[in-house]
């Protein structure tokens, strides 16, 4: 699960964290509009502003169990994180969320591009405000600001680096699943060129991973220009099991151990670039990943 490194702390940790899970494996729906989310839970009443709540949010379980959630911002947050999981693998297993409690069952929750919007907003106000949030009352200075800066990074993923309402060249619900034995970590980054505009690969590596998230596989169509890299905008991080959605004649590479380098000769077909090595020793060990990929690139 992508969000893991968010989910389990401020972020999915919470009471209302499991009492959400509950409500979306309640659903029996494997597509949920965040609409709906917000009207059933009354989530609607605060017209997307969450430093209060104003009024008091329950939902009945189909079991006759009254279940209340104490703090709005609470399940915006969580809301969110669950939005990104879908934004890179498609959907989220509701058993990842809450692994004791709930079956295995992937889900998808949907917004408008409204919704994005007042939901980017909520965020933004919550990381540069917490003091002003009802939760703040149950947490201290540290802890409060210490989420904020959680928030802050979950939403800056979401909004500005993953490439929201991007129109992807293959529709979440198209994509196959075609990595059914792939072990071990399924992260990968990859380019507006493949993803959006339906590029066939041209050149990828393998570095090391860069987190417990991350395949260390980067995709490229292979003409992408400095200033294309230079744009975060123009990059997102993705399952595996979606490029391969976008380019299946990548798959026979990925077991290929890093460091390694592929590009398509003039028949395009994929050659190894032999005794290829990154620049990774020369790295300053902060620079953002993605102007690390334009680096590994040159």
């Amino acid at each position: 699960m992508y969000i893991k490194k968010y989910w389990g702390n401020f972020i999915g940790g919470s009471d209302d964290s499991l009492n959400l899970v509950a409500f979306l494996e309640d659903q029996k729906k494997e597509e949920i509009p965040l609409s709906e989310i917000f009207a059933k839970i009354g989530l609607d009443k605060q017209n997307w502003d969450f430093r209060q709540t104003v009024e008091y949010l329950e939902f009945t379980h189909s079991n006759g169990v009254e279940m209340d959630f104490h703090f709005a911002i609470d399940v915006v947050t969580d809301l969110a994180a669950i939005l990104l999981e879908c934004s890179v693998s498609g959907s989220v297993n509701l058993h990842d969320l809450d692994e004791y409690n709930t079956p295995s069952r992937r889900i998808r929750i949907t917004a408008t591009p409204e919704e994005h919007d007042a939901m980017n907003k909520a965020l933004e106000d919550f990381t540069q405000n917490p003091l002003e949030y009802d939760l703040s009352e149950m947490m201290d200075d540290e802890e409060i600001q210490e989420m904020a800066r959680d928030v802050e990074a979950l939403r800056r993923e979401l909004y500005e680096a993953a490439g929201r309402n991007r129109d992807y060249h293959v529709k979440a619900e198209d994509v196959k699943h075609l990595l059914p034995d792939w072990e071990g970590a399924d992260g990968c980054i990859a380019t507006n060129r493949i993803t959006v505009e339906g590029c066939k690969v041209g050149y990828c590596y393998r570095e090391e991973p860069d987190g417990g998230w991350d395949s260390g596989w980067r995709f490229t169509a292979g003409d992408e220009s400095e200033a294309y890299m230079d744009d975060p905008n123009n990059a997102g991080i993705y399952k595996l099991n979606t490029i391969c959605n976008d380019d299946p004649d990548i798959i026979p590479l990925l077991n290929t151990p890093a460091p390694c380098a592929f590009e398509r000769d003039e028949n395009g077909v994929f050659q190894q670039i032999k005794d290829w090595k990154s620049d990774e020793d020369e790295e300053d060990p902060d620079m953002d990943i993605l102007k690390q990929c334009q680096k590994w690139h040159e």
